[in-house]
């Protein structure tokens, strides 16, 4: 269903993975426009998804329930051997992570900011790097596969082994297509 989300962007009809190629456009209004194209394509489907996460929790809690357990959570507790913590280990680690990782990100964020000459970092400016656009692969897909293939045969004879496997059993496609 998520490959099937188109929406009208500037007169075209784009899928997600076109919109989201615009996510790091020089361009900061086309940022947001092409944010705004996904979110408007996703709410016109939101029933449909609503409806799948629905059976989805009703299908898991039931798993646990036939399983003896009380709800989901304490049934995939016990299948990933969750039992060397609990509530309080949790909130600990949460606490760390705030005190210690946040402002790292933060400083990141700001840094950013700075680089991209920006007086306010948005959620539409995330995937930007550069204030003149991102780096962008030069080449088509079949330069891009021979590239990687040389990477890979110098790497090592076990990954570019694998590597030609792929691409000969067409297992790889690195070709824009608009139904991706």
């Amino acid at each position: 269903m998520k490959a099937k989300i188109r929406d009208k962007y500037k007169g075209k009809s784009c899928s997600e993975r076109e919109l989201r190629a615009l996510y790091t456009a020089p361009s900061r209004e086309e940022r947001i426009e092409s944010r705004k194209a996904v979110c408007k394509a996703f709410l016109e489907k939101r029933d449909e998804f609503a409806s799948i996460l629905t059976e989805l929790v009703d299908v898991r809690n039931k798993i646990a329930e036939k399983n003896g357990y009380s709800n989901y959570l304490e049934y995939m507790d016990d299948v990933y051997c969750r039992s060397s913590y609990g509530e309080t280990e949790m909130n600990a680690f949460v606490s760390e992570v705030k005190k210690e990782i946040l402002p790292i990100i933060h400083d990141i964020h700001e840094e950013s900011r700075k680089r991209l000459n920006l007086d306010k970092l948005m959620s539409y400016d995330a995937d930007m790097y550069f204030a003149d656009g991102n780096a962008k692969p030069k080449g088509d897909a079949i330069f891009l596969t021979k590239a990687a293939k040389r990477m890979y045969d110098d790497l090592d004879p076990e990954f570019s082994g694998f590597f030609t496997s792929m691409v000969d059993s067409e297992s790889l496609d690195v070709a824009p297509d608009p139904g991706k």
